[in-house]
């Protein structure tokens, strides 16, 4: 008596596997895809974050009219302290090779409030124009 398995059990494995290899590999990319997103939007809060710190110590130079505005480039929050880069001196985009451009990107920040009271927006943004 032969022990083993049959050509067909071998080819109906073989099928199995492949049907769940084309259901759970597109599964499996959208959430890393949703993690990059995911890990971006919180590294941008936080580059929103420092040009709240950054504010804090620099009022002199935050826009004093409703909707004037200012923008702060990430190298200025560097310089100042108030990020961290890599060990080469860049930062990352989420856990991909992609980096931010430090002298470009910026955090805008934009006096929304009335001429009573202050109130300030902070949006972090790509590749600005003169920025600080």
């Amino acid at each position: 008596m032969n022990k083993g398995f049959t050509l067909i059990e071998l080819l109906g494995v073989l099928a199995v596997l492949a049907i769940l290899a084309v259901i759970t590999v597109p599964i499996i990319q959208g959430l890393m895809e949703d993690s990059l997103e995911e890990s971006k939007n919180i590294q941008e809060e936080a580059f929103e974050k420092a040009a709240e710190s950054w504010a804090g110590r620099n009022a002199f130079s935050l826009p004093t009219a409703n909707g004037g505005n200012i923008s702060i480039s990430l190298q200025t929050l560097v310089n100042d302290g108030f990020l961290e880069t890599n060990s080469d001196g860049t930062i990352t985009i989420g856990n991909s090779d992609e980096k931010y451009n430090l002298a470009k990107d910026c955090v805008r920040i934009e006096n929304t409030g009335t001429a009573t009271k202050t109130k300030y927006k902070y949006t972090f943004m790509e590749n600005c124009s003169n920025p600080l």
